[in-house]
């Protein structure tokens, strides 16, 4: 008669070895191994599935449903069979990395101890810093994973159950490798598919506003990178054949002198915000399309650098639609962005078509709007708060910024000089605006527009 270990152990390596030769078909391969998580529960007599429910519940962020099924299929391997932890990690790629973040979870829990009924081990002294401090090395590993595979086998790992920051690091590796100019024309065509195919649009706003690198363009970077960046350099002299470098400098810095003092008008950097908005738009609709963006507009849509950022060629696209479609000396408005947007969408023969919409600002508006296209903010006066909800700037004048967010209070999540700050609505009515020393007039609006991108014929 088989006894309860022996039999555990087939049936182990029999639902494992099937998960195995369906990999590819991540549904499939996915429901196997939650089969045999709910298989095992019936066979286990120690409570151990419980147990690790219990381990479970308080993780909803961080762990997904699929990783909770290979915890207890990884706890049973280990009850089991010792060595069959080891076996465990060679059985594919994607797997892998299950069982790395299990390991370092059990790691993490492991000087908790048994979990008695009623007790609660998140709560225990010191779990939360060894968790982050678990979840960072295996962080570390898994980029360093990445970046040792082979294109095709980078191309083929099913991102579908993921965390955040795991995705991130997948297609920054993906990145990385088509900025590389020895990579074959294969391997790029391999790597472009794998982007274009599993990169959804919050990860495209994610990688466009990087809170841990660039959040968006900035109107300063172009006079910056006139300075330092010689590609951009040899852009800006293709674009201004008329102009000298110094006169170049002004026309993107904070005024351009003329001959007559009188006919002075602002740099780019200071009338710039419409035009680096519309190209952030841009940028988060081709994302996820580097060749084909490059192929619409001329020139490559970002740099890899060597801070290990992906950083997108917003300057370009937001001073070329300031020099082609706009008037030196301006800003926009609502109605101009909308024609700039469509005509120079339309003059690149882009397989993309832009139109814009005017909105009222609520947070439920908002939110919806944010779920269908990118939403360029209008307000006056400009009034914008650091992530603290301290006051960052408070002048009398007009801006336009990306809303990438709303946070649970109300407050929007805009980006706007290259960085992440709030705008908080309730600025703008009328007892905002007394508290803050301005009248409500018509001077004051606080209204967007949401630039959509629809595939053409």
């Amino acid at each position: 008669m088989k006894g309860k270990r022996e039999f555990d152990i087939n049936q182990k390596w029999d639902i494992i070895s099937k998960a195995d030769q369906g990999k590819s078909q991540s549904k499939d391969f996915n429901k196997k191994i939650s089969d045999w998580a709910n298989k095992y529960e019936k066979f286990n007599t120690s409570g151990l599935a419980g147990s690790a429910k219990k381990y479970f519940d308080g993780l909803n962020d961080t762990l997904n449903k699929s990783q909770q099924d290979m915890y207890k299929i990884f706890k049973a391997a280990q009850e089991v069979e010792n060595d069959y932890a080891g076996k465990f990690g060679d059985i594919s790629f994607e797997m892998g990395l299950f069982t790395d973040m299990i390991k370092a979870l059990l790691s993490v829990l492991q000087p908790i101890g048994p979990v008695t009924s009623g007790t609660n081990p998140f709560d225990a002294p010191g779990f939360a810093e060894r968790l982050e401090k678990a979840k960072k090395e295996l962080l570390d590993n898994v980029v360093k994973e990445f970046g040792l595979i082979s294109s095709e086998r980078l191309a083929n790992v099913n991102v579908d159950n993921l965390p955040p920051e795991y995705r991130e690091a997948y297609f920054n590796e993906i990145y990385k490798r088509l900025s590389d100019s020895t990579l074959s024309a294969e391997e790029a065509a391999i790597l472009a598919n794998a982007l274009r195919d599993k990169m959804t649009r919050d990860d495209r706003m994610k990688f466009v506003f990087n809170e841990n690198g660039e959040y968006g363009g900035n109107q300063s970077n172009p006079a910056q990178r006139f300075q330092n960046d010689p590609d951009f350099v040899t852009f800006m002299q293709n674009l201004l054949p008329g102009m000298t470098n110094n006169e170049i400098r002004a026309y993107l810095n904070g005024i351009h002198n003329q001959p007559d003092p009188a006919n002075n008008v602002e740099g780019f950097r200071n009338v710039g915000c419409g035009y680096i908005a519309m190209a952030n738009a841009i940028i988060v609709e081709y994302a996820n399309r580097p060749d084909e963006f490059e192929r619409v507009f001329g020139f490559p849509m970002y740099t890899y650098g060597a801070d290990g950022n992906v950083h997108f060629n917003v300057d370009m696209l937001a001073v070329e639609m300031y020099h082609n479609y706009g008037t030196e000396g301006e800003g926009t408005t609502n109605i101009s962005r909308k024609s700039i947007i469509e005509e120079y969408m339309d003059d690149h023969s882009a397989s993309c078509q832009a139109t814009s919409n005017k909105n009222t600002t609520t947070s439920e508006n908002i939110s919806r709007d944010l779920q269908n296209g990118v939403i360029i903010l209008r307000q006056r006066p400009c009034i914008i708060r650091n992530m603290d909800g301290t006051m960052y700037q408070d002048i009398d004048g007009g801006h336009a910024i990306v809303v990438t967010g709303v946070q649970n209070d109300g407050m929007l999540i805009v980006s706007t000089w290259g960085g992440q700050y709030l705008i908080d609505p309730s600025d703008y009515t009328s007892q905002g605006l007394s508290n803050l020393n301005y009248t409500s007039d018509n001077d004051s609006y606080l209204d967007y527009e949401v630039i959509t991108f629809e595939k053409g014929e």
